[in-house]
């Protein structure tokens, strides 16, 4: 089985995995919406624990104006506790690193945290357009996505399948993410773009190289997930 998984990886550029037992899966669930709540609970003192995070989209309209600094990415990463990063980073996980070649390697880390979340609401643009992280600054990584609201397909990542193994063009662009952020260009229309189906305990793993969107333009629920990176060492 898992020479098969390493095979769709290096053919698609992504593979679906399960990696989390549901133990683990409501370890990691609590975790990330306790930090969330957190840092909501300046605009929703009263009745923040009541709200459901997956309607966010719908509930947070009073707070549209400050969404990016509530959310923004020295909030949006941390160092979990052991426990959590035990559960996240499990033996499967490490297992898999290690079926694709990878006996040496650091968890990437952005300066604020090694694991992010992305809190993306439907049909506003929240999430970053197609681009690679080969383009960026975190070449090489492999990446592990995983889902806490939001599985189906109209939620998940958006990936291109084979990208990785193409060279495709792309520009500098100034964005609201970030300054001089590297996106795909030219025409897009023709790619085969697919958003997995995900189960619980599945994570998505794609390469630094694979053509991938956080974006999210028709659902009816705000998607939240964690990401974690892997940089090969040596």
């Amino acid at each position: 089985m898992m020479n098969n998984e390493v095979n769709n990886y290096r053919t698609n550029g992504y593979v679906i995995l399960k990696l989390h037992d549901e133990v683990e899966v409501r370890k990691i669930s609590y975790f990330t919406s306790t930090w969330i709540r957190r840092l909501l609970l300046d605009f929703f003192p009263e009745d923040w624990s009541e709200l459901p995070l997956d309607k966010y989209h719908i509930w947070g309209h009073s707070i549209t104006p400050e969404h990016r600094r509530v959310f923004n990415a020295l909030n949006r990463y941390q160092y979990p506790p052991n426990d959590v990063m035990e559960a996240l980073v499990n033996e499967r996980m490490k297992h898999w690193l290690t079926e694709l070649g990878l006996k040496k390697y650091k968890i990437w880390d952005d300066g604020w945290g090694n694991v992010g979340f992305r809190m993306i609401r439907p049909g506003v643009n929240d999430g970053y357009p197609l681009c690679t992280k080969e383009w960026g600054v975190a070449k090489g990584v492999v990446s592990f996505w995983v889902p806490v609201i939001g599985h189906s397909s109209n939620e998940t990542l958006q990936i291109v399948p084979g990208s990785h193994i193409l060279n495709y063009k792309h520009e500098v662009v100034d964005g609201k993410f970030a300054a001089g952020e590297p996106r795909l260009s030219g025409e897009q229309d023709a790619l085969l773009k697919v958003r997995p189906k995900l189960n619980s305990g599945e994570v998505i793993c794609y390469s630094s190289r694979t053509l991938h969107s956080e974006d999210v333009q028709s659902s009816t629920i705000t998607r939240i997930n964690l990401e974690i990176r892997f940089q090969p060492e040596g």
